[in-house]
């Protein structure tokens, strides 16, 4: 039986060992998850599939920062923007402190538990936790 829309993840990380082991955590919970590792290539899993959840960390190297994705994102679908989760290292500025407080998206700062992860995930996906 195929995997509903809503139990498919993107994650967009841009350190490849944040990205495989939040990738192996969700796909151990039954989750199918895609990871991209910058904006761009998130937009374009995003136009080609539809996600549950979309897990963002706010700092990405390359041409589009997780700050972009979402202004994309929310350009694209505003409905997107329900589906978010942010995650982040950057707990010093004042930038990071005032988008994710803008956005009202829920967030995690690095490192996170599993159960915090986990918990996120299920709120964004409307399942029992």
């Amino acid at each position: 039986m195929p995997l509903s829309t809503a139990s498919r993840i993107l994650v967009v990380e841009d350190d490849e060992l944040v990205s495989e082991l939040l990738g192996e955590i969700l796909e151990k919970k039954g989750y199918s998850v895609d990871v991209a590792s910058d904006g761009l290539s998130a937009v374009g899993l995003v136009e080609r599939h539809s996600y549950g959840a979309i897990i963002i960390d706010v700092v990405l190297n390359g041409p589009m920062e997780g700050k972009e994705l979402y202004l994309a994102l929310g350009k694209r679908d505003a409905a997107l923007l329900e589906r978010i989760l942010f995650i982040t290292a950057d707990i010093i500025s004042a930038d990071t402190t005032d988008f994710l407080n803008e956005t009202r998206r829920p967030f995690l700062y690095k490192p996170f538990t599993v159960p915090e992860l986990i918990g996120h995930v299920r709120l964004i996906l409307n399942e029992p936790t």
